[in-house]
């Protein structure tokens, strides 16, 4: 994994395909939801502005809560099951992946001590941008997954005795 970094990222609008899955449909879903996402947006004379993206909004044992598609420009409109929606603009972790999508669990982790080291609390959602994946090489030692993971900002009051 790459360094892992502190920085601010900005609002991004995407269109994107909401869904709550089972973990073990996670990959299928992913790929049929970008399928999904890239037809609608190319049926609206919009285009993509980046790579894919899967921002998990909820993660379960058994289930997530998933928003998968593209950075647009122009922003798009609700169609059928894709949504116009933002990656937010928000203070961040982020670090990048190489290698087989099995083992960004560990990558999570190391970022999770990272956070932990620097007194930092992680929000509840993060994302993973799929900068090269089996798309672009079936050697999943070639695959690139930018791990973006919000931080939650802590309100500190001082104090004014009177």
């Amino acid at each position: 994994m790459d360094e892992i970094r502190l920085m601010e990222v900005v609002e991004q609008p995407v269109a994107a395909v909401r869904a709550r899955v089972p973990v073990e449909d996670l990959s299928r879903c992913i790929e049929q939801s970008l399928r999904t996402v890239l037809a609608s947006v190319s049926a609206r004379g919009a285009r993509t502005a980046g790579p894919p993206f899967a921002r998990y909004r909820a993660v379960a044992a058994d289930a997530v809560d998933v928003e998968i598609g593209f950075p647009v420009d122009p922003v798009v409109e609700d169609s059928g099951e894709v949504i116009s929606s933002t990656l937010p603009a928000a203070r961040v972790v982020e670090a990048i992946h190489r290698g087989p999508y099995d083992h960004l669990a560990g990558a999570y982790a190391e970022i999770e001590r990272w956070m932990f080291d620097h007194h930092l609390t992680p929000s509840e959602e993060m994302w993973e941008v799929y900068e090269a994946g089996p798309e672009s090489d079936p050697d999943p030692n070639t695959w690139r997954t930018r791990i973006v993971w919000p931080t939650v900002a802590l309100m500190l009051t001082e104090r004014n005795p009177s």
